[in-house]
């Protein structure tokens, strides 16, 4: 499988490198294998670092680090890197005590459509990305990063110009950023989001921490079969497509030792994104609410 992914990542980099269609044309589908046959190739170590470098211009060593600890600590705080983004948002009620959100929390679930999605991948990633690859001295990565940004103006800032190329660019990225977001939301913000690590097995801990999206042939690709993100925590190397074959395993494993294993709608699994935002901001205002009622 490997072997398999090392040659097609291969194949699609010099396709899009000798694309002839139209610039637009080929920068829309660079964008989509991006974010579908791109997400698969994040699993496999030998593919990672020639997709994240040609295709999405970010270090793998950044990824790895982080999508490790997420995947090892799900939804536990100070582990997981997940699920702070505080001041910003909070996302679990056990977090409203701590003081790690700014006051306009109560309103999260409306500035959400403005400061969530939109903003993740665009630039919250991006910084975090620059910042880890300065600070850890990795010097190949910074090569490779800045070599991604000026192999695409040469592209295009001679055909378009640079505020056409800019503003393609951020297009783009805003389209990647909601995919990635929502998906990834929906599959562990609803969820409980623990204090610290309780007593419980590690795949305990990753069923009450995961919800899984219902199956379908349009589930199965809009997602990149991520939809099955229980079976993806449980086995993060497995080849994707192989999902659907572990799921009823899986579900029976549950049923047996009465865990649950929650499966959710795409719409139902972004309104529970929505509803523990709301619920949250709900905990956070009756929470310090109080405490200026004291204070008085």
């Amino acid at each position: 499988d490997e072997c398999v992914c090392r040659v097609a990542a291969g194949c699609v980099a010099f396709r899009l490198d000798t694309d002839k269609h139209p610039w637009l044309n080929g920068r829309v589908r660079y964008r989509v294998i991006s974010t579908s046959f791109g997400a698969q190739l994040l699993d496999h170590s030998c593919c990672a670092c020639q997709w994240l470098f040609r295709c999405a211009g970010a270090s793998s060593w950044w990824w790895k680090t982080r999508h490790n600890r997420h995947h090892s600590k799900t939804n536990i705080l100070k582990k997981d890197p997940d699920i702070h983004n505080e001041p910003l948002f909070l996302f679990g009620e056990v977090m409203v005590p701590k003081k790690l959100g700014w006051k306009h929390i109560p309103y999260q679930k409306y500035y959400w459509w403005l400061l969530g999605p939109p903003v993740v991948t665009t630039l919250l990633f991006f910084q975090q990305n620059i910042k880890f690859i300065v600070r850890g001295r990795y010097y190949i990565d910074q090569f490779f990063t800045v070599a991604y940004f000026a192999r695409h103006m040469i592209a295009f800032i001679p055909v378009v110009g640079f505020f056409p190329f800019v503003v393609l660019y951020f297009f783009f990225r805003l389209i990647e950023s909601h995919w990635f977001t929502w998906i990834t939301s929906m599959s562990h913000l609803p969820m409980k989001i623990m204090d610290v690590d309780e007593k419980q097995t590690w795949v305990e801990s990753q069923l009450v921490s995961t919800q899984n999206m219902s199956p379908g042939l349009f589930n199965d690709w809009f997602t990149g079969h991520l939809n099955y993100q229980i079976e993806h925590h449980l086995f993060p190397l497995m080849p994707r497509h192989n999902y659907p074959l572990v799921a009823p395993r899986v579900q029976a494993l549950c049923q047996k030792y009465g865990i649950e294993y929650r499966v959710r709608s795409l719409l139902g699994a972004s309104q529970d994104v929505l509803d523990k935002l709301s619920s949250v901001a709900k905990v956070f205002e009756a929470h310090y609410g109080r405490d200026e009622k004291k204070s008085r």
